[in-house]
């Protein structure tokens, strides 16, 4: 009888402690769950929502060796954390969980999985989309078959009508700009560039003979975008190196762009003007006025009178006549980021 009591009362002993520690776990769990609490959804900075199962796309790595705020956990090292070093650029993550950490910062972090490797990547969603390792806004090509105005198509069309002698020289910088390590091979060996002469001087008057003037080209160039004017709806742009605003500076020539002005503001939307001065701003307390432009051009087939609103000194006129072209914007798309492929701004055609 005595022994049958007291086993009863270990039995309840054990349950007693049993459902208290249930309950210390229980809160425990509830607790750790708080200081990263999952989502099923999520506002970002610039009120984008963003939801599991959404697929987002990884950008540039933010300094070329590793992203900085796409992340690894590496298996030998527990909750630990590194930089992603494999370029992933334009891959597919889909977002698998949405935590968000119960302090001042707010750190929003996203579990995703890369869909061509199935690598589970987590992104600390914000600053990675603030500094373009997360794409936002992609890019809108106003001319998707425009061609790059390279420094040889540059030279050629220069050449072609300022009517240039073409020399032993500008040979030399023609290959360098065709082949970097052919033109240095020529540059220190009068032998190797005897050899090639023939067939890059050829190559040389056939592009400056045979231009093509029907195509639409484009350079990309840094623009100065200014506050926005809420009476025209758009950022007024000011062009970075511009010589005495009628002559856009690029590399080594200028260009007498006849229709400037109908291009010195982009249209945008005051709700989308909004989403945007936050992606320039990023983290910083003022807007960086930096941009990036692609300009569309059509290029003028013949030399271009040297004028300007004021005073040139007789030696950047002589510099002019051998660097001066003629063209007309055809369009032109302001970006975030200088590579131009995404985090657009606006454009115009």
């Amino acid at each position: 009888m005595w022994s049958f009591l007291l086993n009863l009362l270990k039995l309840n002993y054990k349950l007693h402690y049993m459902k208290r520690f249930t309950t210390i776990l229980f809160l425990l769990t509830v607790f750790a769950s708080s200081l990263f609490p999952q989502l099923n959804s999520v506002e970002l900075f610039d009120g984008r929502i963003l939801k599991n199962g959404d697929i987002i796309q990884a950008g540039y790595r933010a300094n070329y060796n590793k992203y900085i705020y796409i992340r690894t956990m590496r298996p030998d090292i527990k909750d630990q954390f590194f930089g992603y070093e494999n370029d992933i650029s334009y891959s597919k993550l889909q977002v698998t969980d949405i935590k968000i950490s119960d302090d001042v910062h707010k750190v929003i972090t996203v579990q995703t999985r890369e869909l061509s490797t199935n690598k589970v990547l987590y992104v600390e969603i914000n600053p990675a989309i603030q500094d373009g390792e997360i794409i936002v806004y992609p890019a809108k090509r106003l001319y998707p078959d425009a061609k790059h105005l390279s420094d040889d198509l540059m030279m050629a069309f220069c050449l072609r009508v300022n009517k240039l002698e073409v020399t032993d020289e500008v040979l030399l910088s023609y290959i360098v700009a065709r082949d970097k390590e052919l033109g240095k091979k020529c540059r220190t060996d009068e032998f190797e560039f005897n050899s090639v002469k023939p067939e890059y001087s050829k190559m040389l008057h056939d592009a400056i003979n045979n231009f093509d003037f029907s195509s639409v080209y484009y350079f990309d160039k840094n623009v100065d975008i200014v506050k926005y004017d809420f009476d025209r709806n758009g950022y007024q742009l000011h062009l970075i190196d511009v010589v005495e605003q009628d002559y856009i500076k690029y590399g080594d020539y200028s260009f007498l762009v006849l229709n400037f002005d109908a291009y010195s503001l982009i249209p945008v939307s005051p709700e989308d003007g909004k989403k945007i001065n936050k992606l320039r701003q990023g983290r910083s307390s003022i807007i960086d006025n930096r941009g990036y432009g692609r300009y569309y051009f059509r290029l003028i087939d013949k030399q271009m009178e040297i004028k300007s609103r004021k005073y040139l000194p007789d030696f950047i006129k002589d510099i002019l006549k051998k660097t001066l072209m003629g063209a007309e914007l055809a369009g032109i798309e302001v970006y975030n980021y200088p590579h131009c492929e995404y985090n657009f701004i606006g454009s115009k055609k």
